[in-house]
């Protein structure tokens, strides 16, 4: 598999994460981000209209229905530090209008004109993905960043679920969810609501809440995960939805507990399932 081949996190092959490290707080979007023209940040004239393509185009494909930060701040800004996440997007941008021009070409045409459509853009993705993954090898194994494993995982996530390798995606989004909980076990006395990082200078909630939306989705596609860990998962989520309020402050938060209660129902039901 990918990550057996790259060093990626994954199923099964999870290593236990130091909490020790801090990662970089979560900062506004860089002014030279937002404008046009700041190729020179991320290599070639290409590569700057893939990337702007990414962070005014994209995004919100990640976001789904739930506003997130991750795509729309935390991810641009570590990719100005950590080159396989620079090159992860750039691969998004490109596969993202790759599959966009087919869509188009099956409703204007058909499914013979489609698969003649212009192959440049998903060469330039694959070719940044393969990229990607053997830096992210790299990176991940010269430090103990749970915050990098878990964009890694995220990432690789989105990319195989664009080309459509269902099982190679849920299984990243299983390892991601799982070194999330591993890491979360570090802080045993700490309580916090479910949404929220036990330290948020190590992980940010946004990443907090990015997971909890990637296990709901494993959960409705293709869950394989134990009877045990689903009853791990319910007893957690039963004991947060003691604490949900009764009265929501904004439509964010409403959001965020009604995720819990979806996750809540989802094992639940798998938990029967592999009883």
């Amino acid at each position: 598999m990918r990550c057996d081949d790259h060093g990626i996190p994954c199923a099964g092959y999870a290593r236990k994460v130091s909490a020790i490290r801090q990662s970089k707080a979560l900062r506004p979007l860089p002014s030279s981000l937002q404008q046009p023209g700041f190729h020179s940040l991320v290599g070639s004239l290409e590569d700057s209209q893939y990337f702007q393509l990414f962070i005014h185009e994209k995004t919100s494909r990640y976001d789904g229905v739930f506003q997130s930060n991750v795509w729309r701040r935390l991810i641009p800004q570590i990719s100005q530090h950590e080159s396989f996440v620079m090159d992860a997007v750039l691969a998004l941008g490109a596969i993202s209008r790759h599959a966009d021009r087919r869509r188009n070409a099956i409703d204007q045409f058909s499914s013979s004109a489609a698969s003649n459509a212009p192959v440049g853009d998903e060469r330039y993705a694959l070719l940044r993905y393969d990229r990607a993954l053997r830096s992210m090898r790299r990176a991940i194994s010269r430090s103990d960043n749970i915050r990098l494993a878990l964009v890694a995982c995220l990432l690789v996530f989105c990319f195989e679920s664009h080309l459509e390798n269902q099982q190679s995606a849920i299984t990243h989004a299983m390892s991601g969810v799982k070194l999330l909980r591993d890491w979360q076990s570090n802080y045993p006395g700490l309580t916090s609501p479910a949404d929220k990082s036990p330290a948020p200078s190590i992980v940010e909630d946004e990443l907090i809440q990015s997971f909890a939306r990637l296990d709901l989705q494993v959960s409705i596609l293709l869950d394989v995960r134990t009877a045990e860990f689903h009853q791990a998962i319910v007893e957690e989520s039963a004991n947060a939805l003691k604490g949900m309020p009764s009265t929501f402050k904004d439509v964010s938060e409403a959001r965020s507990w009604a995720v819990q209660v979806m996750r809540l129902e989802c094992h639940l039901r798998s938990r029967s399932i592999g009883e």
